[in-house]
């Protein structure tokens, strides 16, 4: 759940996170209360890894439909592979990825959770999909992942997204979340468009006063994508297209620009704005469309999906 920071009391005058020792004692309101927060969550997240059906329920009402706006934000397929920093005791992410169709590694640095997370994915039978690991997010490689999703409570989140953006691989996709509201009192919140202007990205609200902001990395030595490389938001000038005829009949024509406006779902086509008409160009056509000087209107979108 947490992957570094000086907020969890293991005695009077010594604040622990995973193996991670400060010896200096939050003096702040907020710093109190942010810890009594983190112990909550890794309360409920606890009890719900060690009776199944009470963590199912969990899932249910809070992470399903939450996981399924960011699988559609970030134009994830099943059979990606997904790096998730900060799984915590109870993996509800990666376990509703798993039951998606995607291969996920679940990394957290306190060792009491991995041990708790292995077993829920043993007892639910996810082996062969989610691998639990120890490991700490602000040294990870990323370069093998399709994408990686980090939780609102991952400390220090901007060094984490800094090593993640680092490493990241060409056309990858992190995923995070930001707090909102009231939340945005205890915890960090990292502003997008602060980041590198080579990453475009895209948010959309959340309930329980999160944020998710979906940025992909479009960063490369090639000045041209292709269509089904590109996330909600994306637009550009496309340079080729085929087969031409198939495209042609669309209004796909080089030289034109297109936007992408949605992503459907289970295989779906995008959904693209031509000549200020939507049209749906299926999957197997946009990956021979080539796409040039590609660029984000940043705007936030709100994407509703079902659980």
């Amino acid at each position: 759940m947490v992957v570094n920071g000086p907020h969890t009391l293991l005695k009077e005058g010594v604040y622990v996170i995973s193996t991670q020792i400060s010896m200096k004692k939050p003096r702040t309101f907020k710093c109190r209360i942010t810890a009594l927060l983190l112990n909550a969550v890794k309360g409920i997240e606890e009890l719900g890894a060690q009776c199944i059906p009470l963590g199912r329920i969990h899932t249910s009402m809070f992470y399903r439909k939450m996981i399924a706006k960011e699988i559609l934000l970030a134009g994830l397929e099943p059979g990606m592979r997904i790096l998730h920093i900060g799984s915590g005791r109870l993996p509800m992410t990666a376990i509703s990825l798993a039951e998606r169709g995607f291969t996920v590694d679940a990394m957290d640095n306190d060792s009491r959770s991995v041990e708790l997370s292995k077993r829920v994915i043993s007892k639910l039978g996810y082996e062969g999909q989610v691998t639990v690991l120890l490991g700490d997010g602000c040294h990870v490689d990323c370069s093998e992942y399709d994408a990686v999703l980090l939780s609102l409570h991952i400390m220090p989140k901007e060094e984490v997204i800094g090593q993640v953006l680092q490493s990241l691989k060409k056309e990858g996709r992190l995923v995070y979340r930001n707090p909102r509201g009231l939340f945005n009192y205890f915890y960090a919140r990292v502003y997008p468009r602060d980041l590198a202007n080579q990453y475009s990205y895209r948010t959309t609200d959340q309930s329980l006063g999160k944020e998710t902001v979906v940025i992909h990395n479009m960063h490369s030595t090639s000045s041209t994508v292709s269509l089904s490389s590109m996330v909600v938001g994306n637009s550009g000038t496309i340079l080729s297209a085929a087969p031409i005829s198939q495209a042609t009949s669309m209004g796909i024509r080089p030289g034109k620009q297109v936007t992408v406006q949605a992503i459907q779902h289970f295989g779906g086509p995008y959904i693209v704005a031509i000549d200020n008409r939507s049209v749906a160009v299926p999957r197997s056509l946009a990956a021979k469309i080539q796409i040039g000087k590609l660029g984000d209107s940043h705007e936030t979108e709100c994407i509703t999906a079902s659980s």
